[in-house]
């Protein structure tokens, strides 16, 4: 892995390839292992970073986050890593932190991607769920956040077929610090409703979503796309919220043909 101090941060990510850069950030509680295959697909056409967020897999750190801050903290990484500009594509929070600092960096956006992620803030009752996963978390570890997640986090064919995915993710997730789990779940709670943002947004946007995505439905993907001034939407089959992990080839067609346009 590489590394970049920035500040008092130490940012561990992937690169791989020439051309264009692709920086891809990761959702909750993962890191940079979910882009393993868009790090080998798209690499032959463009420059792919595959970066892990603070408290997330190497780039390690116990201190609190807001999506707002984790947003601002990105974009001093793509000045420095990426060379100041880029097509950035999030999933799930990590689309949170996208949406972010689309709105409060926008000089640094060629295109943005909205990976299996929403622009709405949670609902009430979300909110109160994120408080007792965080709550499961410092009390009883990461394991059992990960096996309340998984279920939801595959496409029904994809959990009972793929096994060597499951694992991946299983073990991805069971390493994620619990103060870390925390510090996201708080985050998230109390991140900014991005959808009066979406007609404001300048630059291209593609929403993505898996066809079989049981947390963030394909109506939400087409409402966000239709709202953005250059929106598009796509719809990845026989993938439910882990698509670019799922549909690979799938994924990295629209993600080639997105950051190319």
């Amino acid at each position: 892995m590489k590394s970049i101090t920035i500040g008092s941060m130490q940012w561990r990510y992937q690169e791989q390839g020439t051309g264009d850069p692709i920086v891809f950030v990761h959702g909750f509680p993962l890191d940079h292992r979910i882009w393993t295959e868009q790090l080998a697909g798209l690499s032959d056409r463009f420059r792919v970073i595959a970066v892990d967020l603070k408290g997330f897999g190497a780039s390690h750190s116990t201190e609190a986050f807001t999506i707002d801050s984790m947003a601002d903290e990105l974009a001093e990484f793509i000045r420095a890593a990426a060379g100041g500009r880029c097509t950035l594509a999030g999933l799930s929070m990590g689309g949170y932190v996208a949406f972010s600092l689309a709105v409060r960096h926008p000089e640094l956006l060629k295109g943005l991607a909205i990976v299996c992620s929403k622009a709405e803030a949670d609902t009430q009752q979300g909110k109160e769920g994120r408080q007792k996963m965080a709550e499961l978390a410092m009390k009883e570890g990461s394991k059992p956040v990960a096996q309340q997640m998984l279920p939801r986090m595959f496409a029904p064919g994809t959990y009972t077929s793929r096994p060597d995915l499951v694992e991946k993710l299983t073990q991805i997730m069971e390493g994620c610090p619990p103060t870390t789990i925390a510090n996201a779940c708080f985050a998230m709670r109390d991140r900014a409703d991005r959808t009066p943002d979406l007609p404001n947004l300048a630059m291209p946007v593609a929403i993505i979503l898996g066809e079989q995505d049981a947390i963030i439905p394909a109506e939400m993907g087409q409402k966000m796309a239709a709202a953005c001034k250059q929106g598009s939407f796509y719809l990845i089959r026989n993938a439910g919220h882990l698509a670019p992990m799922e549909e690979p080839a799938s994924f990295n067609e629209v993600m080639a043909k997105f950051a190319s346009a």
